[in-house]
């Protein structure tokens, strides 16, 4: 199919607490991975697909990413879209073929459903379906791929990457009835029945409906209510795919860049 999606919503306004190493002077999506932030690694995924419009959902230290992605110190309140001329006396560093770069202030606490619906709204065109992603996961993920899921029923309403469930850590085995000896140590483990939520998904605009005022963690609240109600299908994933949560994290994806940078150089 020769669909291309052109906008993108990537959720960056969490506090990013389990990587306080990192997250107390930075957001999260500010963090390198290979001397990069993860959110211009994410960028430039998405870019490299035919978005042309991304909308940063920021909130806790928004002025740094304001700053990063302008040549100035960065002097205006609340919300600030750039373009490929820049904004007043600014010279944007916007990725090459991302033509508008909009970073919305979400506020500080606001949860991931009520991001999405105020992200939204900063879209030129607010009838056609978009990206949307996490600010703290990357994936080799092809979304043309994505795409022609999403469009391979009419009656889609959201699609999103399914990837592979992994354990995090080591498995051990404990023996109860001797003083909780541990009897073995395996190594990590990963499913090959169960998937998680990946991120990387493609909306329909009405799918904003389904997230309703109280709605605060968009996969625990909205996508089930979703799901109940219309058609979501998953494109299955079973490439690269990391999501940096913590300091342990952060050091595994910096070598996992050093050792293979093509799963994220697009």
């Amino acid at each position: 199919m020769n669909k291309t999606i052109k906008h993108a919503i990537i959720l960056a306004g969490g506090k990013g607490t389990r990587l306080a190493e990192q997250t107390k002077k930075i957001p999260k999506p500010l963090v390198e991975v290979g001397n990069i932030p993860i959110i211009s690694h994410i960028i430039n995924h998405l870019v490299s697909y035919g978005v042309e419009h991304v909308v940063i959902a920021g909130g806790y230290k928004i002025e740094l990413i304001k700053e990063y992605f302008m040549s100035n110190r960065y002097k205006y309140e609340g919300s600030v879209t750039i373009t490929d001329e820049g904004v007043n006396s600014h010279k944007p560093h916007l990725p090459k073929g991302l033509k508008t770069l909009t970073i919305a202030d979400t506020g500080q606490s606001t949860g991931t459903a009520q991001r999405i619906k105020m992200a939204a709204e900063y879209f030129d065109d607010p009838n056609v379906p978009f990206y949307m992603t996490y600010g703290d996961s990357v994936s080799d993920v092809n979304l043309s791929e994505v795409t022609d899921t999403f469009y391979s029923r009419e009656d889609t309403i959201l699609t999103l990457t399914a990837v592979q469930y992994q354990e995090r850590f080591g498995i051990l085995s404990i023996d109860p009835e001797n003083g909780n000896k541990i009897t073995k140590f395996a190594e990590k483990s990963m499913s090959v029945d169960e998937f998680i939520n990946g991120g990387f998904m493609i909306l329909k605009p009405e799918a904003l409906d389904f997230i309703y005022k109280d709605d605060d963690d968009f996969s625990k609240d909205t996508l089930p209510r979703m799901q109940s109600k219309a058609h979501i299908s998953a494109h299955l994933h079973k490439g690269f795919w990391f999501a940096m949560d913590t300091q342990r994290d952060y050091e595994e994806l910096n070598e996992i860049y050093d050792e293979r940078p093509e799963l994220f150089n697009r």
